[in-house]
C-alpha cells in the first residue's frame, strides 16, 4: 500500500489524475489511499464489471496486480504495468506489446510476498518505460 500511495503520489504531483478502479472488495485500500491522497478518483464503490470496463478503457496508464482487470487493461490495449507472483506471468500473462510484467525473483517464498518482492523502483521503471514507448507526456 505505501508504495502504491508513493506512486501515485508522485504522478499526482506531476499532473495525472489517479483512478482506483476495482469491486467492493477493494473499497476499504481505496479509502486508505484516499485518506492518504484525497485527489483519488474512487471508482470502487460500484460493483458492476461494465463501469470498470469503461473506467479501464478511458484510462491512460493502468497499474495493478494480476486479476481480472489488469487483464482487461491488457485486451483493451490500455498501457499496463502488472505485478505478477514469481513465474505466473509466464503462464498466465498478457503478450500484449503495451504490458510491462513485474516479477519478483522466483526464490521469493510465497505468492503474497512474491508481490511484494517487486521494488517501487521496478515499478517506476516500468511506468517510465510504458509512457515514453506510447509517447505520452511525463506529466499526465
Amino acid at each position: 500500500m505505501e508504495r502504491f500511495i508513493s506512486i501515485a503520489r508522485d504522478y499526482s504531483d506531476r499532473g495525472w489524475s489517479i483512478w482506483i478502479v476495482g469491486a467492493s472488495r477493494e473499497h476499504s485500500a481505496a479509502a486508505a489511499i484516499k485518506a492518504a491522497l484525497p485527489q483519488v478518483v474512487d471508482f470502487t464503490t460500484s460493483s458492476r464489471i461494465t463501469d470498470a470496463m469503461c473506467q479501464i478503457a478511458a484510462s491512460t496508464l493502468f497499474f495493478g496486480v494480476d486479476g481480472g482487470l489488469a487483464h482487461a487493461a491488457a485486451a483493451l490495449n490500455v498501457p499496463s504495468a502488472i505485478i505478477f507472483r514469481p513465474n505466473w506471468a509466464f503462464k498466465d500473462g498478457p503478450i500484449n506489446r503495451g504490458v510491462q510484467i513485474l516479477e519478483a525473483p522466483i526464490a521469493t517464498p510465497s505468492s503474497i510476498q512474491g508481490t511484494r518482492g517487486v521494488s517501487e523502483e521496478q515499478a517506476r521503471e516500468a511506468l517510465a518505460r510504458l509512457i515514453a514507448e506510447n509517447g505520452l507526456p511525463p506529466g499526465g
